[in-house]
């Protein structure tokens, strides 16, 4: 009956959802793009030190 009530609730004039509850959904929204964008960056940086790895291997301790 949850439709029903959301129905009723809109008839009434009042929101569905309380200002509160819009803000910590918001919030949260900005906190996972920020952790994507971390995330993606994090990766580029290890396959950059893959990739000089690749390129140019460590000298072998006593040899240089």
């Amino acid at each position: 009956m949850g439709w029903f009530d959301n129905l009723w609730r809109r008839r009434q004039g009042s929101a569905t959802v309380d200002k509160e509850q819009m803000v910590e959904a918001h919030q949260s929204q900005g906190a996972e793009s920020e952790t994507e964008v971390a995330d993606q960056l994090e990766e580029e940086a290890h396959a950059a030190r893959d990739e000089q790895v690749m390129r140019e291997p460590r000298i072998p301790p006593g040899t240089g």
